[in-house]
């Protein structure tokens, strides 16, 4: 289940002072999950990942005030903007959940909220009306948890209407700020505290190990107060070597001005993408698709995807290649729209992977799943007669030791004694 973190303030927004600070986000992380990551080291991720997001608008008591249902939509789509590049896609059911409460609505943001209506299954996103004068972002730690919240606007734009809102988001996918360590965050004695940061240098000699940890990332001071409205930065600080900073003030993790940040980096992306194959609670996150069908395709089999969203396609495919008389034994959108079919008329052995790309409405690649099969079953016998085998139907078995296999389904058999036994290739297909 997703980590809550409750952290108790009397007042975490800012006012409309941008060098304070917008984003709130505790400088804590889970020490056991940078442990999960560390162990895993540059493994292999999936190309792309489909990630559930939840919508909760505050409103006052009457139902009213609060984002618009086009603001959520706006929100939603920065969101893909913003991460599709790197491989990362949203998916939303266009459903909100409305918080009608006067308390939430009248006062100053707070991480309890966190414990409304919140999903184990995707990130809920909470966002407080877009009043004037008060802005802030918070998630609930960097890499611990599924949740944050937008306040307030940024320059009359709805907070969750610019960039900040994937800036948190970089926060939950376990993401620091570009100028982590190097303008050192947090209290030591805090639970999660990062006691490893440091300050990274400039020729990014120590980037790996120093600032956010990413090599990609330029070192970085702080920005806040430091980039005009022409998005230059007027910054002057030089690092322990004596050299000038030269952050990216396009970088979404960092404190520029929202309208400045542009990008995650590559190695940004590969670090959320490790997150969401290693750590549990994104893990759990996962749009939940699977292939539908057997491991043994005798005859003719079909294959699906389950749960399909309304609107996404199946694009499916296997390697290495199976061919039969030149022919594919794979034809895809059959017998109905994206399924596809395996026919099996091959009397030797074969065993192939069956992928399938899913793709979203704009024909992106969210999720490749794959799914090993074959068209060989392997038996095990005893001295006593046959062993069970849940592949093979119980009624294939004679009480004389025959087993009766069908003959476009090859059988493995491994015993020490195959004395008297008698295999026939006839009858009915047996189905894995």
């Amino acid at each position: 289940m997703k980590r809550l973190i409750a952290w108790f303030f009397s007042s975490i927004f800012v006012l409309n002072v941008f060098s304070q600070g917008f984003c709130k986000t505790p400088a804590i992380t889970d020490t056991e999950n940078v442990r999960r990551l560390s162990s895993h080291g540059n493994r292999s991720v999936n190309t792309s990942y489909l990630l559930k997001v939840y919508f909760h608008v505050i409103r006052n008591s009457f139902g009213m005030g609060g984002i618009s249902t086009s603001g959520v939509s706006n929100a939603y789509n920065i969101l893909n903007s913003d991460f599709n590049s790197r491989g990362i896609y949203f998916y939303w059911d266009e459903s909100i959940d409305f918080i009608d409460n006067n308390t939430c609505y009248n006062n100053s943001p707070n991480s309890n909220i966190f414990y409304v209506n919140n999903h184990t299954d995707g990130i809920d996103i909470y966002l407080y009306p877009s009043y004037s004068g008060n802005y802030a972002g918070l998630a609930n730690g960097v890499g611990v948890s599924s949740e944050f919240y937008l306040y307030g606007n940024y320059d009359g734009t709805p907070l969750c209407n610019t960039h900040i809102i994937s800036h948190e988001m970089g926060h939950v996918l376990n993401l620091w700020h570009t100028h982590h360590g190097t303008y050192t965050e947090g209290t030591p004695m805090t639970l999660g505290y990062d006691g490893n940061q440091c300050k990274e240098l400039v020729n990014g000699a120590n980037s790996s190990s120093c600032g956010d940890y990413i090599e990609d990332t330029p070192a970085d001071p702080n920005l806040m107060g430091k980039v005009n409205a022409g998005c230059i930065y007027t910054g002057i600080e030089k690092d322990a070597n004596n050299q000038s900073y030269n952050p990216d003030v396009n970088l979404i993790m960092s404190y520029a001005p929202p309208s400045c940040m542009n990008y995650f980096t590559t190695k940004q992306g590969l670090r959320m993408k490790e997150s969401i194959a290693n750590l549990p609670f994104l893990i759990q996150t996962q749009y939940p698709f699977s292939i539908s069908g057997p491991e043994h395709p005798c005859g003719t089999t079909t294959y699906s995807v389950a749960n399909l969203p309304t609107g996404y396609t199946a694009d499916w495919s296997i390697a290495p290649a199976v061919n039969f008389l030149n022919s594919s034994i794979l034809t895809t959108n059959s017998p109905q729209q994206n399924q596809c079919t395996i026919t099996n008329t091959i009397v030797f052995p074969w065993s192939t992977t069956l992928y399938c790309d899913v793709k979203n409405a704009a024909g992106a690649t969210v999720a490749t799943l794959s799914k090993p099969i074959r068209n060989t079953f392997d038996l095990t016998f005893s001295q006593s007669g046959f062993g069970s085998y849940p592949s093979i139907p119980a009624s294939t078995v004679v009480s004389d030791g025959t087993i009766v296999v069908n003959h476009k389904c090859w059988v493995t058999l491994s015993s020490e004694y195959f004395d008297g036994m008698t295999i026939l290739h006839t009858g009915a297909s047996p189905q894995a």
